[in-house]
Parts: C-alpha cells; sequence; structure tokens
C-alpha cells in the first residue's frame, strides 16, 4: 500500500494476522462495495491478498514466527533482569539472538522507499556478514537493484519481499480496479526486471505472478527470484501455463536445521512451528476462541495450497 492508502485507508499488520480498514460502511457484501465505493474495495482487496500470503506462504509463516518470538524474548529479558521496571522503547540484546534476527529479517525484505518512476537498468549480488551471538559469521546474500529515474540519474536499492509481495498486491488490486496508480518501486519493478531479463517469458503477469508466489515458499524469495531468473535467461525457459512456472522455481530443496526439505516440507514446518507458537503464546481461556480461529485457518491455508499452489493466479484469473 502507498503511505496515503496506510494514513487514510487501511493496512494490514504482518505477523498480527490484523486486516484493518479505516471505513464504517460494511464488508460482507464485496459485490456490492465494488459498486458502491472502489477506492475501499480496491484497498481491502490489496490488504487481503498481503494477509493470504501471510498464512499460505512459508515467507508469511516465517514473519508470524520473527514476531512471537521477538515477544517472548523482550518477556523473557525484563523477567530475568531482576528490576522491577523497564525503558521503552525496549533495547534489544543477543542472548537469544534476536538482534542476528532483526538483522536478518532486515537483509530479506530489502528496502521500501517509494520511487515513482523507475527505468530498470541490472541487479548485482552482494554478500553481507551477520553475526549471531556465538560470533559466528552468517554469509548472506542481497541483492541491489539499479535503475535510472526520471532525469536520468542512476540510483539503487536492496530488493527483496516487499517488492515481491506488493508486485502479487498489486496485479491483482488493479486487475479490478485498474485506475489505481502505484510507484514503480516497490509495486511495478519485478515486472520491469522480468520484462528485460527474461524476454522468452513474454511480458506473461500470470507468469510473472507464479514467480512470485512460487518465491515466497521460500525463507530468502530475493535469492530464489534471482535465481529463478538466471535459470530461466539460461534454460530460455517457455512455461505454457503458471503451474508449469511454479513448479519450475520449486525444483529444488532447501538447505536447514541440518535437514534437506523439499518446498512442501518446508511449508509444513512453517505451519507447525507458527500453531506450535501460538499455543504457546495463547494459553489463557480468554484466547482460546483466538487460538482455535488462528489454527483453523493456517491448517486450511495449508491444505489449499498443497491441494491448489497456483490458487493466487487463479483469482487473477475471476472475471
Amino acid at each position: 500500500m502507498t503511505i496515503t492508502e496506510f494514513e487514510t485507508r487501511g493496512f494490514y499488520e504482518p505477523g498480527f494476522l490484523h486486516l484493518r480498514i479505516n471505513t464504517d460502511k460494511s464488508l460482507k457484501n464485496l459485490n456490492e462495495l465494488i459498486v458502491d465505493d472502489r477506492p475501499l474495495f480496491s484497498t481491502f482487496l490489496h490488504e487481503y491478498i498481503h494477509f493470504l500470503q501471510e498464512i499460505s506462504t512459508t515467507t508469511g509463516l516465517t514473519n508470524a514466527a520473527f514476531y512471537i518470538n521477538t515477544i517472548k524474548d523482550v518477556n523473557q529479558t525484563v523477567i530475568n533482569d531482576g528490576k522491577a521496571d523497564f525503558e521503552v522503547p525496549f533495547k534489544f540484546n543477543n542472548e537469544y539472538n534476536t538482534l542476528t534476527q532483526i538483522e536478518l529479517k532486515r537483509i530479506y525484505i530489502g528496502e521500501s522507499t517509494e520511487v515513482a518512476y523507475a527505468k530498470y537498468d541490472g541487479f548485482i549480488e552482494e554478500e553481507k556478514e551477520v553475526i549471531d551471538r556465538d560470533n559466528n559469521i552468517l554469509k548472506v546474500k542481497r541483492y541491489k537493484v539499479f535503475y535510472y529515474d526520471t532525469i536520468r540519474n542512476c540510483k539503487n536499492f536492496y530488493f527483496g519481499i516487499t517488492c515481491i509481495k506488493e508486485f502479487i498486491a498489486h496485479t491483482i488490486q488493479t486487475k479490478f480496479c485498474p485506475e489505481i496508480e502505484h510507484p514503480d518501486i516497490p509495486y511495478v519493478i519485478v515486472e520491469l526486471i522480468l520484462d528485460k531479463e527474461c524476454p522468452s517469458l513474454a511480458k506473461n503477469i500470470d507468469t510473472y505472478l507464479a514467480i512470485c508466489d512460487a518465491c515466497l515458499m521460500s525463507y530468502h524469495p530475493a535469492q530464489l527470484f534471482f535465481n529463478t531468473v538466471t535459470r530461466i535467461k539460461k534454460d530460455c525457459f517457455e512455461p505454457k501455463s503458471a503451474q508449469e512456472m511454479y513448479d519450475y522455481v520449486l525444483n529444488l530443496k532447501f538447505n536447514g536445521n541440518d535437514k534437506i526439505y523439499t518446498p512442501s516440507e518446508l511449508f509444513k514446518e512453517a505451519k507447525e512451528i507458527v500453531i506450535n507458537h501460538f499455543e504457546n503464546a495463547l494459553q489463557a481461556e480468554i484466547f482460546s476462541a483466538n487460538l482455535k480461529w488462528i489454527k483453523h485457518i493456517l491448517e486450511e491455508a495449508f491444505l489449499i495450497r498443497e491441494t491448489n499452489p497456483t490458487y493466487i493466479n487463479q483469482i487473477l484469473d475471476e472475471n
């Protein structure tokens, strides 16, 4: 969403399963809403896509786990420090690898400062060192994208999850509300990159959507995105459907926690971890209904992804 949309219309809070729309109008009948108040419908649709990304992708579930863990780490630190009070804002330490996780999250998310016009020029891969609590050095890939602005100045930014998620939401939103306009960065830069780097895809938006949705089934979507771009160029790959594109992106295995995962196994583990975190965090009886709802939507989202992995593309294809 743009800053204007955030301030006046609504937003989605990643990690908290919280979608807020600033209106007193009923949202029960979307068929009526799209006629009576298109800007409101448009905002709801965009933020609802972000909600679906949260519950039906490995990246989204990992994000939810990050926030729950961070809150737990703050609680544990406050409990153990022996003081009667604590300062706000809270000053994190790395006893529980919190600072490490924050830095990794910053790399994965990338930069998202809005740029109205960008002419894509190219990208490079860099390596960033992140230190954990035991002073182990983690070497993480990050991707710098170069572009020209309206006065032909060459600029750059770090590409990440935000660009991928916003492209998906923007694409579906503008399918139903084509009058909506968004800045090129972070909303359209994915399209600009794929147009230039992967001519074999023939500027097919359905294919682009499948690439981005598949990349969110990993811990580091930007790395998977640019690795996929490199593979497509090398193979001159021409997918015949969104499903074929999705399968092509995820024709790999992930290493982690001394195990090798298929994308499906990684997603399942992420879902189970998040449910476990919520069960631990919401033990009081007052939260029982909330916990039941959370577990239900996560299990349903898992089932939908497993049985219909390109369901996001089907939303785009709706008339």
